[in-house]
C-alpha cells in the first residue's frame, strides 16, 4: 500500500491538498478550478479570441473541473466548444509540447491556447516559441499555475495563481482542529483563485 492509503489506515490527521477525496473523513482545501477556469477562457474572449484551444488532464478531478468552466465561458459567449480544439493529456511538460504542435497543425488552427497547469504551460510554450509563432499577436496564450518564468520571457504570461499562503493557512488551521476533535465531520473549504493579467493575450492594437 502506499504512503498516502497507510495513513488513510491509521487514521492519521490529515489534509488534503488541490483535490478533495470523497468517501473518507479528510479534510481538504482547494480552489474553485470551474471559477478560474471560467474567468481565464472569458479573459481570452475579452481580447477577441474566439477559437480557444486548451488541454487539460481529463482523468483527474481538478482537470475536468477546470475543463467544466473553460466550456462554460465559451457556452456563456455563445461560442460552440469544439472537440478539435481540446486535448486530453498527462500534467507533463512534454505533453504540453506535442499537444501545442497538434494544435498549430490542426487545419483551423487555434487563435489562443489556455494550459491547465504549470508543467503544461512549460511544453506549450516552447513549441510555440520553436514554430516561430508570435504571442500574442498571431495567438493568445494563458495558464494556471504561477511557475516562476512566467514572469521571465517576452511576453509574460497571464496566469492564475493559486493563493498558496492562504490554502497553507487553512490546511494548517484545519489540521490543528482535526487533532484537537479527530470525530468531527470533514470540512471542504474551496478558495477563490487569482487573475494575473499579463501581456500574453491582448493582440497589439485591439
Amino acid at each position: 500500500a502506499s504512503a498516502f492509503t497507510e495513513a488513510i489506515q491509521l487514521d492519521l490527521p490529515m489534509v488534503i491538498i488541490d483535490r478533495p477525496l470523497q468517501g473518507v473523513n479528510i479534510d481538504s482545501v482547494s480552489i474553485d478550478n470551474v471559477d478560474a477556469a471560467y474567468r481565464l477562457t472569458e479573459h481570452l474572449i475579452a481580447d477577441g479570441h474566439r477559437r480557444i484551444g486548451a488541454m487539460f488532464g481529463l482523468d483527474s478531478v481538478t482537470g475536468s473541473q477546470r475543463y467544466q468552466g473553460y466550456v462554460k465561458a465559451l457556452k456563456d459567449y455563445g461560442i460552440q466548444p469544439s472537440s478539435d480544439l481540446v486535448i486530453q493529456v498527462n500534467a507533463r511538460t512534454e505533453e504540453g509540447y506535442q499537444a501545442t504542435k497538434k494544435l498549430l497543425n490542426r487545419p483551423q488552427p487555434p487563435d489562443a491556447i489556455l494550459t491547465s497547469n504549470g508543467l503544461l504551460s512549460v511544453g506549450a510554450f516552447r513549441a510555440l516559441h520553436e514554430s516561430k509563432v508570435a504571442i500574442p499577436d498571431e495567438i493568445g496564450f494563458a495558464s494556471f499555475d504561477e511557475t516562476g518564468w512566467t514572469t521571465l520571457v517576452t511576453p509574460p504570461i497571464t496566469i492564475i495563481e493559486q493563493p498558496t499562503y492562504e490554502i497553507g493557512q487553512t490546511a494548517t488551521e484545519l489540521l490543528l482542529k482535526r487533532i484537537e476533535n479527530p470525530t468531527r465531520p470533514a470540512r471542504e473549504i474551496i478558495l477563490k483563485a487569482n487573475l494575473v493579467v499579463r501581456n500574453s493575450c491582448a493582440r497589439h492594437g485591439s
